[in-house]
């Protein structure tokens, strides 16, 4: 449409990445005398599509954007796995509208596939501590879908003046998504491990952070 500027873009990616160095999987390394036997070499292959679109002309701007991405880990453990930071599906909006030449709304959306990460089906005592006990599966559980809006309004000063300045409001994750970042495991009594020798079990507590956030900023140019 005349007057109007959109880009759209395609782009496929392939990555190797040869002799990456971490722990043996599910390894206490505070019970370890010699951390050199506990680390090994692992390969990953990286591949996926991302697609964008993005209008950058006029009063209302924007950008779309999705990758399709996934990541393979061999290793001698000889195991294949996903990673912690493995998120197949990724989804960004982005959007700004000026209401006038002194008032900016801006807007963003994003979605991300949950993060892989092991969730321990028993546990054994050692030292007077609690271990997590694993499936021989790496990374056999994901989180929820992580998503949030974020939104911001920006005014300018000083139209008549060679100092320009400027007052923002924004507000991270408006309708206060729980995302959860990581999560713990407790003895389930809340009492210290080996207390009187009791069997007890875990339960999972989840850890958020900036589940609804407000900011304010303030800019200034001469």
């Amino acid at each position: 449409m005349k007057g109007i500027s959109v880009d759209i873009g395609a782009e496929p990616f392939l990555s190797f990445l040869q002799n990456q160095y971490k722990f043996i999987s599910h390894q206490d390394i505070m019970f370890l005398d010699d951390l050199h036997y506990s680390i090994i070499k692992e390969n990953s292959v990286i591949y996926g599509l991302e697609l964008s679109a993005r209008k950058t002309t006029g009063r209302a701007m924007g950008m779309i954007s999705y990758t399709w991405s996934k990541i393979n880990k061999h290793g001698e453990e000889n195991r294949n796995y996903n990673p912690y930071y493995d998120r197949r599906n990724n989804i960004a909006l982005s959007g700004s509208y000026e209401l006038s030449k002194r008032i900016t709304l801006s807007s963003s959306w994003i979605f991300m596939t949950g993060n892989p990460y092991n969730q321990p089906f028993s546990k054994y005592e050692i030292r007077g501590r609690t271990i997590p006990l694993y499936a021989d599966e790496l990374y056999n559980k994901r989180m929820p879908s992580y998503h949030r809006l974020d939104i911001g309004f920006r005014i300018k000063f000083g139209k008549w003046t060679k100092f320009k300045h400027s007052l923002g409001l924004s507000v991270y994750n408006a309708y206060a998504r729980k995302n959860p970042l990581f999560y713990n495991y407790y003895d389930k009594s809340g009492a210290e491990p080996n207390f009187n020798g009791e069997n007890k079990s875990f339960y999972m507590t989840e850890f958020h952070a900036f589940q609804f956030f407000p900011s304010f900023s303030y800019e200034f140019a001469f």
